[in-house]
């Protein structure tokens, strides 16, 4: 615990802010006058520029050895990037802002998430140390909800960046005291695996796990690139409250990746994951048939208990499928392969909603489906490394 838990608190405040960003530059573009479609494109841009940068993140970590001084960087531009939202004022400054901000914060999942495995020496253990950290993020994002919802009642959103900005900073002081865990004998045998990268992707079907992350993420990206503008424009909720009722995900989610902790020890990692992707998908159904405040709340308790299914079971299948020396870099893939979805699925939403907000729905769902097949059909549960 003493280990784990400077990290833990570190991922707390990363994710309380980083996570309400997500929803608040939606509100900071709209008070700009932008489109929907440009809206869904800015987090395209977000993605995007996570894709390539998750997985040099973990690279980067795993041969340097530093996982501390990446989540110190982490945490800084963060800070230091987020008050630029304030004096953005044309779609280009938000693009802008939006690709430098997802550079630095794609840093911290990937190099957090390998050095929480690292705590731990057996397969069960690992899966525990990542559902507290897993919990971390989520307590994280429930507090940045709740924030949102309140500061939303009394400012702008512009004022509101302020309210979040010493977050980042709080998030640097346990950094500080995070130690790095049995790395450097890792790292003297990261040459034996180089040339290893295509035989762990075809073992036991981890490529499939990272194109059904992807196709998860699409789905559910899709969704919330839109959701603030879809609950407070048509189904008629204010600001405040679509963000006091946003946080039921986050509060589901922090009991759920306790149980899918224990789920995951008993019907293993693949099926933890696939049943996640297939509850994701529960989620669109209940955007798409809500009409009040009750109806969003369901759908947000579905992302919650998603989640917890999802992550839990796919990091847990990477970590237990990845050589040692590399778990910055195959984690970082995973990163990479959701943020993949999370630049595809806006720009997919944004174009399908300009014709109905259904057909969208209909589409992301599929989307979740599929990759809750592919996952049961072509990974495996057994693993030897």
């Amino acid at each position: 615990m003493q280990q784990r838990l400077p990290l833990m608190i570190s991922a707390t405040f990363f994710f309380t802010y980083t996570m309400s960003f997500s929803v608040l530059r939606q509100f900071l573009m709209r008070d700009a006058g932008a489109p929907i479609f440009l809206i869904s494109l800015t987090s395209t841009v977000n993605g995007g520029t996570a894709i390539l940068m998750a997985t040099i993140w973990g690279i980067l970590s795993d041969r340097l050895g530093k996982r501390k001084f990446f989540l110190v960087l982490s945490c800084i531009m963060m800070g230091i990037i987020g008050i630029m939202y304030v004096y953005a004022s044309s779609p280009l400054d938000f693009v802008l802002i939006t690709a430098a901000f997802s550079m630095f914060s794609s840093a911290f999942r990937p190099v957090s998430m390998a050095l929480s495995s690292e705590y731990a020496t057996s397969n069960s253990s690992k899966t525990r140390e990542l559902s507290f950290l897993n919990l971390s993020n989520s307590l994280g994002m429930f507090i940045g909800r709740i924030m949102l919802g309140f500061t939303l009642l009394m400012f702008s959103p512009h004022k509101v960046v302020f309210v979040f900005i010493p977050v980042a900073f709080l998030a640097l002081i346990p950094v500080l005291k995070v130690r790095e865990a049995g790395y450097v004998k890792a790292a003297k045998r990261l040459h034996e695996s180089e040339e290893r990268l295509l035989h762990f992707l075809k073992r036991n079907g981890l490529w499939t796990m990272y194109l059904s992350a992807f196709l998860r993420q699409t789905g559910i990206s899709g969704i919330m690139s839109l959701s603030a503008i879809y609950i407070t424009e048509n189904i008629g909720l204010s600001k405040s409250t679509m963000g006091f009722l946003s946080a039921v995900n986050p509060l589901v989610q922090m009991p759920s990746h306790l149980f899918f902790a224990g789920v995951i020890g008993k019907i293993g990692a693949r099926k933890t994951a696939a049943a996640g992707m297939a509850l994701s998908a529960l989620t669109a159904v209940l955007f798409l048939g809500a009409r009040s405040a009750k109806g969003i709340a369901a759908g947000y308790m579905a992302i919650g208990f998603a989640f917890g299914a999802f992550i839990n079971g796919s990091v847990s299948f990477v970590v237990q499928n990845s050589p040692e020396p590399r778990k910055g870099q195959f984690l970082g893939m995973l990163s990479s392969s959701r943020s993949l979805g999370s630049t595809f699925g806006p720009a997919l939403a944004g174009v399908l909603a300009s014709f109905s907000y259904s057909l969208m729905f209909m589409v992301m769902a599929f989307l979740m489906l599929a990759g809750c097949v592919l996952t049961l059909v072509f990974c495996k549960d057994t693993y030897s490394l």
